[in-house]
């Protein structure tokens, strides 16, 4: 038998600057309200009659809310790097691409430490309504 759960955390807004080598709108300071679903199976539930926790799979998600991804911001005239408080420096580049690998890897280690059995099957981050990556074990 195959257990699925999906869970999402919507309006998660978070800011980041990318650093391109080509003149981008999203070399500028910027923030999204990113959609996060994580996709999660099992063959086995645990103590309780779950896969994992709703609970526990936000918590990693949530962590990024009102925050900055990257290493800080920099200002273009005088290069200078502004450290933002709540930052994740661990995310950088801090494209959607990353940061969807990145959620992917922290939330299957806390899946696992709760049952070993579960694997992430999936994370979808929109960035937009109308831009999503996905990363998989597919």
């Amino acid at each position: 038998m195959q257990y699925e759960i999906e869970t999402q955390e919507v309006c998660v807004s978070i800011c980041h600057q990318l650093h391109l080598p080509y003149a981008s709108p999203c070399s500028e300071c910027h923030g999204h309200n990113y959609s996060v679903f994580a996709t999660i199976r099992s063959d086995t539930l645990d103590q309780n009659g779950m896969i994992v926790d709703f609970s526990v799979v936000k918590a990693v998600i949530k962590k990024y809310d009102h925050s900055f991804l990257g290493k800080g911001l920099r200002n273009k005239e005088s290069e200078q790097l502004w450290l933002p408080d709540k930052r994740h420096p661990h995310v950088e580049p801090s494209t959607a691409e990353n940061f969807a690998r990145i959620l992917f890897e922290e939330i299957q280690q806390v899946v696992t430490a709760h049952n070993p059995a579960a694997i992430v099957k999936s994370i979808r981050v929109f960035e937009t309504p109308s831009n999503r990556v996905t990363v998989s074990n597919d």
